[in-house]
């Protein structure tokens, strides 16, 4: 008996990640949609400009950086890192990996996390010199995870290598 309702729990538990796969495709693919609508307005709204028409009020501003649930988060003292979990990566077109709010700790079990790698050209170009890590970056980057939780992403993305990146800034003073 206790068999039988074991398998019919896991058996649901399996279709509802199925459900939650689909709903987290669903959903990147209208933020997708989203930001192209307000890359689109943008450029009609620049091209109205640039042939002489002019807004009698001032456009909405656009932002795909800050949403007011952040803000509500923070107050409630959550400790997600917000700017790596923004949907695309900076200064790429590389999209995250979407990560909701309860899978980002790494304790939670997430069995279908599968983010992209990314590692940032101008990243390798820095690390001439350390050029022997090049070959173990790939071997190394499930020994590597943020300390904070899931960012979905995987590499280094725009850092020098994997793990701490320790930067000397040099400072003269008089």
């Amino acid at each position: 008996m206790f068999s039988r309702v074991g398998a019919v729990v896991e058996f649901l538990a399996g279709d509802q990640e199925q459900e939650f796969v689909t709903m987290m495709k669903r959903l990147t693919h209208l933020e997708e949609q989203a930001s192209q609508s307000i890359k689109a307005l943008q450029w009609i709204m620049n091209a109205l400009k640039l042939q002489g028409y002019q807004p009698k009020e001032e456009a909405p501003l656009f932002s795909c950086d800050h949403d007011e649930s952040w803000d509500e988060l923070a107050k409630e003292g959550a400790q997600f890192h917000v700017n790596a979990r923004l949907l695309n990566y900076p200064d790429s077109t590389v999209t995250r990996f979407p990560v909701p709010d309860e899978k980002v700790p790494w304790k939670v079990e997430f069995s279908f996390y599968d983010p992209p790698v990314y590692n940032a050209q101008r990243a390798a170009a820095r690390r001439k010199s350390l050029q022997e890590t090049v070959d173990s970056d790939s071997a190394d980057l499930d020994n590597y995870r943020n300390p904070v939780g899931r960012t979905g992403m995987k590499g280094r993305g725009c850092l020098i290598q994997l793990g701490p990146n320790q930067i000397h800034e040099v400072v003269l003073t008089r």
